[in-house]
This record gives structure tokens, C-alpha cells and sequence, in this order.
């Protein structure tokens, strides 16, 4: 349904892999003791750092051949057990011991005293040869998986590719693979304009600007039919239709319980007071008065709140792909008063509310954009998460 099949016969391919020793580095990382994580890596650690200071203590020298052998005998351990797990999760643990053995190879290679009594193991080519292993058998499990041509499968083949290709930065066939993958997945997503208002509530109101105002804004926002960082192209439907798009998922938008109140205005009074300084006296002492007035406050106000559903559907299965609803919300007011009293009393913001010029009320279309700009953000992200993998 959503892309092509292959159109031609996989065969599996175990490539040779080229890792960097910068790559293998990286992975084993440095081998300081606070890095180590067994108890046993640890005690090794500290044995170290008392040798560099007693090299002639034999009894140190003994302990450290000991310890030595039992922490490359556990970490080997753990190896054997984790190649068994039949998940291809075992990878991460196997490297991980590895890593742990190439740390304590580090620690004794770095100590000229360390050094000189035993002769460590490098696990720099055993870390290359596992992470080609994990890189061809997640190639395999990638290739096992677009046999069936389902979206979903697609998903899972890239997924695996790309971890492929996190084992093996330079395989070139993963890679391209991965791309594949991503490219075969890619379904036309149809958004639909607005649908009338609930219950007729803005009979002929502008209702075809809010309409095609937030399709065309969703599409755009979401990359349009140039979007690639998810597998989907978006079209609004003139345009799909003009394209001869043939949508994979559709999405239906509606508005629903929109309420807004009509103009609303309510009245209260507040007194003011205010210390002033009226002058000094004869001795400079200063002559203050307490000085008060009332304000009539006048506050107007409009209340407004909505529900926009979104219904994303399979096109040919009709199939729910997700059904849900944003809540939205906007409260509009502005004050302004009178006083009487004395004036001294007042503040700069009093003085504001006295010589504040009344607006116009937002219009119904002003207050459907403020609600739809408070949910347009996540109103985008649950499209896009949608369609994404």
C-alpha cells in the first residue's frame, strides 16, 4: 500500500569492514580506574598504583598476576554467556566486557612495573571483529525485514541498518540500505481544511479563512511535499488533487463546543492612599500628610474556550491511525476607571487605567486565531509524531 517492493532478489551480504583505530578507541575509551565498573577491575586499579610505588614487593607482584587472571576470566565469562542470548541486544553487553578487558589492558600497558610482570592481552582487534559480527548480523535481520513491504517492516529494517551502521560508521551497503529503507516507507499524508464550526456556530462568519488559514499553515510547518525528517510528505487536498496525489493517511480537523461569551462587564472600587512631604518647618524637620482617593474601576471582558479534534484515518483501510482532542482557551479583558479624592494619591498605573483609550472587543475571528495559536504548536508535533516511526 504505501511504497513498492523491492522489485529484486536480496542476497545476503557480509561485508568487510574497515574500522579505524580512532573508532576502536573511542569505544574502549581510557583506562582510568574510576572508569573501571567490577569490584575485581577496581581492586586491580589500586594494586597498580601501590606497585608503581613498591615495584620490589613480591607479594604485591603475586596478587597482581591473580587478580589479573580473574578479572579477564570473569569478563570472558560474561562473553560466552551473552553469546548465547538469542537477541541481537547481546552486541551491546559483548563490546561492553570487551571495552572492560581493553581498559585493563590499558591500566597495565600504561605501568612500566605492572608492565613488566605480566604480559596483558590487547583486545583491539577482538573489539573489531565483534563489531563486525554485530554489524553484518543486524545488516541480515535489516534485509530479513523488507520482505515484507509493510511500513512497519521498513521501520524495523531501518532501525536495524542504522544500527549497523553505528557498529560499522563505513558500511557502505547498510547505508544505502538504511536509505532504501526510509525512502520505501514515505506515505502521503492528506490534511483536510477545517470543518464548519460546531453547530453552525459562525454561520457565515469567514468560516473558508479559518478553514484553509490552518490546513495550509500545518503543511507548510510540516515541510510540505519537501519534508525529510520524517517518512512523509504532507499536501493539503487542492493540492494533492492537483498533483494526482494519491493519499496514504488523511487528517480531518473540526472545532467542537466553542463557546464565546458575549461582552461582559463587571465594577469595582479601590482606595488609594499616599504619604506626601508638604514642605519642612522652621527646624528642617519635613511636614508630611496622608492623602487618599477611591478609583471606580470598570473591567470588560470576553470569555472564550473550544475543542479541537483531529482524526488522522488510513485512506484504503479506513482504519483509525489516531483519534484525539486539544482544549483551548482565551480570556480577553481590559479596565479603566475614574477617581475622585485627591489626585496626589494616585499612581503612574492608576493614572493608566484614567487615561486608558477603550479598544475595539476582538473580533470572533481574533479570538478563533488566539485559540488555534495555543494549540497550533501541539496541534503540529501530534501530526508530525504521527507520521513519524
Amino acid at each position: 500500500m504505501y511504497v513498492n517492493t523491492i522489485g529484486r532478489k536480496y542476497f545476503m551480504y557480509r561485508p568487510i569492514i574497515i574500522l579505524s583505530i580512532f573508532a576502536v578507541a573511542l569505544f574502549s575509551s581510557c583506562g582510568t580506574s574510576k572508569n573501571f565498573s567490577s569490584p575485581e577491575d577496581k581492586d586491580l586499579s589500586q594494586l597498580v598504583k601501590k606497585l608503581n610505588k613498591k615495584s620490589g614487593d613480591l607479594g604485591l607482584q603475586n596478587s597482581l598476576k591473580t587478580l589479573y587472571a580473574q578479572s579477564q576470566q570473569k569478563h570472558e565469562d560474561n562473553i560466552a554467556v551473552y553469546r548465547k542470548i538469542q537477541s541481537l541486544d547481546k552486541w551491546n553487553k559483548i563490546l561492553s566486557e570487551y571495552s572492560e578487558l581493553q581498559k585493563v589492558y590499558d591500566l597495565i600497558s600504561s605501568s612500566t612495573v605492572a608492565y613488566g610482570i605480566i604480559n596483558p592481552v590487547n583486545y583491539y582487534s577482538m573489539i573489531d571483529d565483534v563489531k563486525h559480527e554485530a554489524a553484518s548480523e543486524f545488516f541480515d535481520a535489516g534485509m530479513s525485514f523488507m520482505t515484507d513491504s509493510s511500513r512497519e517492516s521498513y521501520r524495523r529494517a531501518y532501525d536495524a541498518f542504522d544500527k549497523a551502521l553505528q557498529y560499522a560508521p563505513d558500511f557502505s551497503e547498510a547505508q544505502k540500505q538504511k536509505q532504501f529503507a526510509f525512502q520505501s516507507s514515505i506515505i502521503n499524508v492528506v490534511i483536510n481544511p477545517l470543518q464548519d464550526f460546531s453547530n453552525g456556530y459562525f454561520p457565515g462568519w469567514d468560516a473558508g479563512f479559518q478553514r484553509n488559514y490552518l490546513q495550509e499553515n500545518l503543511v507548510r510547518d510540516l515541510g510540505g511535499a519537501n519534508a525529510f525528517s520524517v517518512p512523509a510528505r504532507y499536501y493539503t487536498d487542492r493540492q494533492a488533487a492537483a498533483s494526482n496525489i494519491i493519499p496514504n493517511w488523511i487528517v480531518d480537523l473540526k472545532w467542537n463546543n466553542v463557546f464565546i461569551s458575549p461582552e461582559r462587564q463587571d465594577a469595582y472600587t479601590r482606595n488609594v492612599s499616599k504619604l506626601i512631604t508638604l514642605g519642612t518647618d522652621s527646624s528642617g524637620h519635613e511636614i508630611t500628610e496622608t492623602v487618599y482617593a477611591t478609583l471606580n474601576v470598570t473591567r470588560i471582558y470576553v470569555e472564550a474556550s473550544a475543542v479541537l479534534d483531529y482524526h488522522i484515518t488510513d485512506a484504503l483501510t479506513k482504519n483509525n491511525i489516531e483519534w484525539n482532542s486539544l482544549s483551548t482557551d482565551y480570556n480577553w479583558q481590559e479596565e479603566y476607571a475614574s477617581y475622585s479624592g485627591d489626585s496626589r494619591a494616585l499612581s503612574p498605573q492608576d493614572w493608566a487605567m484614567i487615561n486608558y483609550a477603550r479598544t475595539n472587543l476582538p473580533s470572533r475571528r481574533d479570538i478563533m486565531d488566539e485559540m488555534t495559536r495555543r494549540i497550533y504548536t501541539d496541534l503540529r508535533s501530534r501530526i508530525k509524531n504521527s507520521t513519524d516511526w
